[in-house]
């Protein structure tokens, strides 16, 4: 029994198994995460199954209470602990979000204005794909509402392609004209982001995300390593390679996605994720690398440091 493995082996334990110990168990999905008991936090690093409810009436094997981890060497015989997490019937989905200024997609769909920045004579924004269309069709024009009641038109550039078998990044780069955000500021605040940055499995530090008008505070729950099944705009989709966080201070819900989370650091804000959807029925939302998804979108991250905006 190992209480403390390696992240990288418990992950790749679970994108091994992942199908086979979803069905047999009836998880909805499987993440690596630090082990709860009556709502407190251990610490001991366990494979999480998070099924619609729990009890002896559920027509699915039980999970076992360790599992035998997947080492490259080929090692076997040690074991990490499980736990079982109730999500509740409620499908995690994507949250179509509204957040800082309006999108408003071709299609009519709403978005909020997540990650700005400014290349050559255009202003850029990050958003999720799923925003700018429905998986599968081509985008129309974006339009942005302004709180000064200006409209600002944008066209994609470039956006992740929601109909691949497995969706690691849920991405869409949409350019506008050049000086059409207020430098540095979201709705008259200060929230200049210094740089992008990375999320840690066990993460301690705190992490925010500024929707309808409220500073949302989170805490990382888990890594999600392998195919989870959650309903975009409709379709049924498999992403893998995310982040759970618990929301600890404010609620989320539909009108969130597309906002970037993001931590202090010694000289300022560092952008870590885009919110993509979650849980509401458990206040989680579900979180993608900022780095993989600028990085999706031909754009080095090193070149926002100090411009980027929230």
């Amino acid at each position: 029994m190992i209480r403390h493995p390696d992240y990288a082996t418990v992950e790749r334990t679970v994108r091994e198994r992942n199908d086979e110990l979803r069905e047999r168990h009836g998880a909805h999905h499987i993440g690596v995460s630090k082990k709860y008991r009556r709502g407190k936090r251990l610490p001991e690093t366990c494979v999480t199954f998070y099924v619609k409810r729990k009890g002896k009436d559920v027509k699915a094997e039980p999970v076992p209470k360790h599992l035998e981890l997947s080492y490259e060497s080929g090692v076997r015989g040690r074991q990490a602990a499980t736990d079982v997490c109730a999500i509740g019937w409620r499908e995690p989905a994507g949250f179509e979000m509204r957040g800082g200024d309006l999108v408003i997609a071709g299609d009519g769909e709403t978005g909020t204005v997540g990650l700005v920045f400014r290349q050559g004579a255009s202003d850029f924004f990050l958003t999720n794909a799923h925003v700018a269309t429905d998986p599968g069709a081509p985008p129309g024009r974006i339009r942005v509402r302004a709180r000064s009641g200006r409209t600002v038109h944008g066209v994609v550039q470039r956006m992740d392609d929601l109909t691949a078998p497995l969706v690691m990044s849920d991405a869409a780069l949409v350019r506008v004209p050049a000086n059409s955000v207020a430098p540095k500021r979201f709705h008259g605040t200060e929230l200049a982001l210094d740089s992008c940055g990375e999320v840690a499995n066990n993460d301690p530090r705190k992490f925010y995300y500024v929707a309808e008008d409220f500073v949302h505070v989170l805490r990382w729950r888990a890594s999600i390593p392998a195919a989870t099944p959650i309903r975009i705009d409709g379709h049924l989709l498999r992403y893998a390679g995310f982040h759970a966080f618990d929301v600890t201070f404010g609620r989320c819900r539909p009108g969130h996605s597309g906002a970037v989370v993001f931590c202090e650091s010694q000289r300022g804000l560092t952008a870590v994720g885009l919110l993509f959807g979650g849980i509401q029925a458990t206040n989680e939302v579900w979180v993608f690398p900022v780095r993989l998804a600028l990085a999706q979108m031909g754009v080095d991250p090193a070149s926002l440091a100090g411009q980027a905006e929230t």
